[in-house]
């Protein structure tokens, strides 16, 4: 399928939060997504959850798997991904109904490889940081592309 997003959420007893951010995905306005959830060993009723999740929507895959952290859950996201581009979404974390439309819009029109966005903290209290990524790899006015970005990684290395 042309253009699906493969949005990957790996998840370890996230029972308090984890439909409230597969709910923002749900709820996207790009609708050309999958929604892969990797329940990293959850002792919580995470796995109940996210089975009744992927009972009321065809979008979404579940693998249970025995606890190895979240690169090695990431990672067997990517491997079931069906995508041609993959996201990245952390299962205490929701996303604003419009994310993955403006992401998808600025690979595109940008022709870059990889994009990142800005986020609001929001604390136990109900307060809100605003966190914003400004860095030689991630700036707002300005898009590396491929190799470049490689080089610059390279360059910051060697310093």
């Amino acid at each position: 399928m042309e253009n699906l997003v493969s949005i990957i959420v790996p998840v370890y007893n996230g029972e308090k939060y984890i439909k409230k951010c597969i709910d923002s995905i749900k709820n996207q306005t790009y609708t050309k997504i999958e929604i892969i959830i990797i329940n990293d060993g959850s002792t919580d009723n995470t796995q109940n959850i996210i089975k009744e999740l992927e009972e009321n929507d065809n979008r979404i895959r579940i693998l249970n798997k025995k606890n190895q952290g979240v690169s090695a859950a990431r990672n067997n996201g990517i491997q079931l991904s069906r995508g041609k581009y993959i996201v990245f979404i952390d299962a205490d974390d929701y996303i604003e109904s419009d994310m993955i439309e403006i992401l998808l819009k600025d690979i595109i029109e940008k022709e870059v490889n990889i994009v990142r966005c800005n986020y609001n903290y929001v604390r136990e209290d109900g307060t809100i940081y605003e966190e914003t990524h400004n860095s030689i790899y991630f700036n707002e006015n300005k898009y590396i592309k491929g190799i470049d970005l490689i080089d610059k990684i390279i360059d910051r290395e060697i310093q």
